[in-house]
């Protein structure tokens, strides 16, 4: 009996042993701080961030159609705004509000006129910050299914209008596109591959291009995730696709002022793709902490 209570004994022992051993060779922090784990991956650091907690980015890529400003303070919680633009709003324009470190983007659903270049606006979603007469808003369109051919038309996530001390990580980019033509990797959604092509950039001082597509071919091959959807009866065939930026590259594009200059990720229309039912594309990521 005392051979096998030795026996044991040793066993707690040894296991004790193990446990400091393995907790020795790494090291955890608390909750949104980093995690350092030593001695895998052949001799490397592996680095995880947990549990970040800065905004989440969640924007369409937008073409500004002119600055607008608003004529009183607006509240969080607030559904209609009055703005003063030289355009005339529409339905499904969008109001992109920066203001400090704050930024919305919700859609228009009515519009009002109230004489001269003032329009009482209705929005899809309430207002998440207040915003004052003071802040940097303009009058956007998230379609892309503009004529680019002879002029390349711009659509963009920005910073510009923000704090200058912010910074926006992008991990991943949704797109999709609707037509009445079927689609097939041949074509550009339904439309005939395209001549010069979809391009997406990144600007912070200087231009680094991330990918050009002229079909849907060339887009399954610079995208990640990709998606056909039959026609309903009345309804429209649909394509789907996803840059996975993180996942499949291992990095962020970061949209962060560099040396003075302001940061923008844009898609760059160069062909006329008004064929196109609709085209929208989403930034998908998080305020750099």
């Amino acid at each position: 009996m005392e051979t096998v209570d030795t026996i044991v004994l040793g066993l707690f022992i040894c296991f004790g042993f193990i446990i400091v051993a393995v907790m020795s060779s790494s090291t955890v922090v608390t909750q949104s701080e980093v995690v350092t784990i030593n001695g895998t991956n052949e001799g490397a650091v592996d680095v995880y961030v947990q549990d970040q907690t800065t905004q989440v980015i969640d924007l369409y890529f937008t073409q500004l159609k002119n600055n607008i400003s608003l004529v009183n303070d607006a509240s969080a919680g607030d559904r209609s705004i009055i703005i003063s633009s030289i355009n005339i709003p529409v339905q499904e324009d969008v109001v992109c509000l920066k203001e400090g470190r704050r930024f919305s983007q919700p859609e228009i659903v009515s519009v009002t006129a109230l004489g001269g270049n003032l329009y009482n606006v209705t929005l899809d979603t309430p207002l998440d910050f207040d915003y004052t007469t003071s802040g940097n808003y303009g009058l956007r369109i998230y379609e892309m299914n503009v004529d680019g051919s002879t002029t390349p038309q711009f659509f963009d996530v920005s910073i510009e209008g923000l704090d200058e001390t912010i910074g926006w990580d992008i991990y991943a980019i949704s797109c999709t596109m609707t037509d009445s033509t079927d689609m097939d990797s041949s074509t550009f959604g339904g439309l005939p591959a395209l001549t010069n092509g979809l391009y997406l950039y990144l600007s912070d001082g200087e231009n680094k291009n991330i990918f050009n597509a002229k079909s849907n071919s060339e887009l399954h091959l610079r995208t990640d995730i990709e998606e056909y959807t039959p026609k309903a009866p009345a309804g429209s065939y649909g394509y789907h696709f996803e840059k996975l930026i993180r996942d499949r590259n291992g990095v962020a594009l970061r949209v962060q002022p560099h040396n003075g200059t302001t940061s923008t990720l844009s898609f760059v229309v160069q062909d006329d793709l008004t064929g196109l039912n609709s085209f929208k594309c989403v930034a998908k990521g998080h305020e750099v902490e």
